[in-house]
């Protein structure tokens, strides 16, 4: 039999994973199957953003975060429905916002999610303008409770074009 205590931390409990195991911006992709913690295939939807997600980040123990910007001949293209990620392989790790920081221009900001360090990770981009799809040349490795980059001071990735 559970206390009143108990379901109540049953209760915030359900909440607290419900709320963390959320898609980003509430999309399920149409198509191609996604298996937990995959990045959706590019095959044969290469027209469509790929709306990347980490799924279960409570799953992973560690954090650390990055402040990046894009190379300008991509930033100078930039639209609403371009997305930046981070991956360990084709596991999504972090999915990066598109802030506006009001006299030092756009950065993307990641908090990237690990399970020990010196983790190999990498950058994926996909611009919509250009209806391409792009990875890091480097490799960035994870260090828990670091920080990559800085709203004065982010770091400027490189890309490699993939389609």
């Amino acid at each position: 039999m559970m206390t009143m205590k108990n379901k109540v931390l049953f209760a915030c409990l359900t909440i607290w994973v419900l709320c963390v195991s959320c898609e980003k911006d509430n999309i399920i992709p149409i198509y191609g199957q996604q298996e937990e913690g995959k990045e959706i295939s590019m095959g044969d939807s290469l027209n469509q953003p790929p709306h990347w997600r980490v799924l279960s980040p409570y799953m992973y123990p560690y954090t650390m975060s990055a402040i990046v910007v894009i190379p300008d001949s991509l930033a100078g293209v930039y639209k609403s429905s371009d997305e930046l990620a981070v991956f360990m392989d084709e596991t999504c790790r972090g999915v990066a916002e598109h802030i506006d920081n009001e006299g030092v221009g756009y950065r993307w900001f990641i908090v990237i999610y690990g399970s020990e360090d010196r983790e190999n990770l990498r950058f994926k981009y996909y611009s919509s303008a250009k209806n391409s799809y792009y990875r890091s040349k480097d490799f960035l490795l994870f260090e828990t409770n670091s920080r990559f980059g800085s709203v004065d001071n982010p770091k400027c990735l490189s890309f490699q074009f993939l389609n």
